[in-house]
């Protein structure tokens, strides 16, 4: 309960320097011009499809080895420090090389040079990359306030600097630079904090060629269960980039950069659940009423927190639109939109605890499968209703990321040979959450009555959730 709670609280520390910043940026940028910036930078993001899970992987093998003799734990280390240097070195090589080229493709109508600007994003990915063999490092030994600190810290520097850099107008080679000497000096500090775990005295370079594959191959299957969440997350961008306009991808980049967060902080809040049911599934048969009584318990949670997080955006998304982000009012109907956006996101957000427990109980490569599905299927409705609707269309594609559902019905089946048990402990917030939802929809431009929905509804879970797990809440709360 601990971990969540730092978890929770350093991601939503986070969303509130986006919240703050995006609308910034947009104001300063313009919505095309930030269209612009979001492509560039998603184009840098696909990168993060090389990063092979390094985090859960850093964790489960450190985690096992730290009980273990120190040359086990040397060994471990190496081998996560050699594939994470070949992962760097393809990064940086392959954006070096076909600068020339993405330039072409994605940005032959505009008017400054941004080939420079397209290496340094490449750099810019490597080094988040890194980060996550060293927040792995130090999140096995369960320090993940110091992890929070440190994610706060570097997002608060980077995105205060984009800020007052686009104020005075600068340009996107010097943006990207300063994205690079921020991720920098953030590895550094993790850095500092893995090797004072791990004791960097004794650390020795240990290279096993039995120790490599091992990790490489859990790297992998891992990277299966991420890999379709960083595909959609970018390319679907991408994509707009390639058949909208400029403004549509800004518009759609604007809104799906803040409502993503609502899926972003269910995933940081319930990451503490992977060593929780990791050290029970081994005795599956003797441990199942426990695992499930996590699953169940991280079920109501996260769906009480991602339904109350969407409603506490709702009545605010015209001024957040206009007022903040400065975005001219036109025929498009944003926060209509905007509203859609945080329903679909809410909705698809529930898959979560599933997809953890599952990764919890090496079950990365069906998770991998399904995630991938979810991308591709997702990605594809956003081609199709992107082109045919425009940005509404685009919108609602991501609502095909629903089918990552399967994780919720797998993990009841495992636990409960019931596919449908996980549906029945979360079915009365659903419920609550569309008739809210319907009633905003017929007094959207009402915002006393949309106050008072969001407030009753948030009510309504917390009470519900707190009534129904009062009991587990004070006995992790003990512990």
């Amino acid at each position: 309960m601990k971990n969540n709670l730092v978890n929770l609280i350093g991601g939503g520390s986070r969303m509130l320097i986006f919240l703050v910043t995006i609308p910034l940026l947009i104001k300063f940028m313009g919505l095309e011009k930030y269209g612009l910036w979001i492509l560039l930078t998603s184009i840098g993001n696909v990168a993060m499809l090389l990063d092979s899970g390094l985090t859960g992987t850093s964790m489960f093998f450190v985690s096992k080895s730290i009980t273990s003799q120190s040359k086990e734990l040397n060994k471990v280390i190496t081998s996560l420090f050699l594939i994470n240097s070949i992962i760097v070195l393809i990064i940086i090589s392959v954006f070096a090389s076909s600068s020339g080229y993405i330039r072409d493709l994605f940005f032959s109508e505009i008017s400054f040079n941004i080939s420079g600007a397209i290496v340094l994003i490449g750099v810019y990915s490597s080094i988040l990359i890194s980060h996550n063999v060293f927040i792995g490092i130090i999140q096995s030994y369960e320090n993940f306030l110091t992890v929070n600190i440190i994610k706060f810290s570097f997002l608060l520097l980077l995105n205060s600097g984009l800020v007052i850099l686009v104020y005075n107008d600068f340009d996107f080679f010097k943006l990207t630079l300063w994205m690079v000497f921020c991720s920098s000096l953030a590895l550094l500090f993790y850095i500092r904090w893995a090797l004072y775990y791990v004791k960097f005295k004794n650390y020795r370079w240990i290279y096993s060629k039995e120790s490599f594959k091992e990790v490489t191959n859990f790297s992998l299957n891992t990277w299966l269960g991420y890999a379709g969440n960083v595909l959609f997350n970018q390319m679907d961008k991408i994509i707009l980039g390639l058949i909208g306009t400029p403004y549509i991808l800004g518009a759609y980049a604007a809104i799906i950069s803040i409502t993503t967060y609502i899926n972003s902080l269910a995933t940081v809040g319930l990451q503490p659940l992977i060593p929780q049911v990791a050290k029970l599934y081994p005795k599956l048969e003797k441990n199942k009423v426990e695992i499930f009584k996590i699953f169940s318990f991280s079920l109501e949670f996260n769906t009480a927190f991602v339904f109350s997080l969407g409603l506490l955006m709702m009545p605010f998304l015209s001024y957040i639109l206009y007022g903040i982000m400065d975005i001219e009012k036109n025929a498009v109907d944003l926060p209509f939109y905007f509203f859609i956006a945080i329903v679909i996101y809410s909705l698809n957000s529930l898959y979560v605890p599933g997809f953890y427990s599952l990764m919890a109980i090496k079950e990365s490569r069906t998770v991998g499968r399904i995630q991938f599905l979810s991308a591709v299927v997702a990605l594809f409705m956003v081609y199709i209703l992107g082109n045919k609707y425009g940005l509404l269309g685009a919108i609602i594609g991501n609502g095909g990321f629903i089918i990552s559902y399967y994780f919720n019905f797998k993990m009841s089946h495992v636990l409960k040979s019931n596919y449908l048990k996980w549906i029945n402990t979360i079915i009365v917030y659903i419920a609550i959450y569309i008739i809210v939802v319907f009633f905003y929809s017929l007094y959207f431009d009402n915002l006393i009555i949309k106050l008072i929905l969001t407030f009753t509804g948030i009510l309504t879970f917390l009470v519900l959730f707190f009534k129904r797990n009062i009991d587990t809440i004070k006995t992790k709360s003990s512990k």
